[in-house]
């Protein structure tokens, strides 16, 4: 996947700094099927604390919402257990492996995939 998946009019990436220094990361995308889907979060380690993965999560959700999609879904690997936290408290919910994702079949079992219905104004 290349980083012009993630360009306007259809994506969105966010580079989060602090004390001027990026510390995270987010994308967003739209998917054929008229989903989104979130992808590359991560906060280096001694950022996490500051509620930054929160913040871009929250900020990604309203994206979608203003992009017009009433599904956001997105995988994560099993192993990434508070990012898994993070998605349920935003009431993300497990499903199974949807079309679009970029994790092949044989590494599924490996991955979780999250999605979550979204109210279009």
């Amino acid at each position: 996947m290349t980083l012009g998946a993630y360009r306007r009019p259809t994506g969105l990436l966010l580079l989060a700094q602090w004390a001027g220094r990026p510390v995270g990361v987010g994308a967003l995308r739209r998917l054929p099927d008229g989903t989104a889907e979130i992808k590359r979060m991560y906060v280096v380690p001694e950022a996490r604390s500051l509620h930054i993965g929160s913040r871009m999560l929250d900020h990604l959700i309203a994206r979608a919402v203003d992009f017009g999609v009433n599904v956001i879904r997105l995988d994560t690997a099993r192993f990434m257990v508070e990012a898994h936290r993070l998605y349920r408290s935003r009431g993300f919910v497990e499903r199974p492996p949807y079309e679009g994702s970029e994790i092949t079949a044989h590494l599924h079992k490996h991955w979780l995939f999250f999605e979550r219905r979204v109210e279009v104004a």
